[in-house]
């Protein structure tokens, strides 16, 4: 995960514990810590399924976002970031946050509560997601491609040149910890959550 650098970011104070670890723990292979993480977000869907309690996904959430700014510490501390390790890292969130939306997608499809209608909208919600996930995917890409391989060109936002790219995808980026925490925790009740908006319009 890329450092945080906002004023207010609250990954700070993940960093805060991170950073004053990895200088010791230069042995390791940041790549594996974040392959790690992909097998810790497959347990995560698992667990979501098979609607675990909330202390256990807490633990989950804790342990992957830990990991997830431990990488990209070690990387950086270690003098050990490359095109692979950026690639798996930013594929790693991507992937966590698509498999996230993708059950999501399944509850609240598979839940006869709710209308053909309120069904159809979500999905249309769900995929923009899906398909913006893409496109910020594809951008990290070049980008890394440009910053390790040589590529021409120069690294751009992501999140896109507009106010939303620039600010408050970027508080988003910033403060990734806590948000994604509370993301997997709502999945757990994204079918109150869906019909409590649906109730207030």
């Amino acid at each position: 995960m890329p450092a945080p650098v906002g004023k207010y970011a609250t990954d700070k104070l993940v960093y805060g514990i991170v950073d004053k670890i990895s200088p010791h723990i230069c042995f390791i292979n940041p790549n594996l810590v974040t392959i790690v993480n992909y097998f810790i977000t497959l347990y995560m869907i698992y667990s979501l399924y098979k609607n675990k309690s909330t202390k256990h996904m807490l633990i989950l959430v804790c342990v992957h976002m830990f990991l997830d700014c431990l990488d990209g510490s070690i990387a950086r501390s270690c003098n050990k970031s490359s095109y692979l390790g950026g690639m798996l890292d930013i594929s790693g969130d991507i992937f966590m946050n698509c498999s996230l939306v993708i059950y999501a997608l399944y509850k609240i499809t598979s839940d006869d509560s709710f209308t053909t209608k309120q069904k159809n909208i979500v999905t249309m919600i769900l995929l923009f997601i899906l398909v913006k996930a893409g496109f910020v995917w594809n951008s990290w890409r070049q980008n890394l491609r440009v910053k390790y391989q040589g590529i021409k060109g120069k690294q751009t936002s992501p999140y896109g040149s507009d106010y939303i790219g620039q600010n408050i995808i970027g508080f988003i980026d910033d403060n990734a910890t806590i948000l994604a925490g509370s993301l997997i925790l709502s999945c757990k009740n994204i079918d109150k959550i869906a019909k409590f908006a649906f109730n207030l319009f």
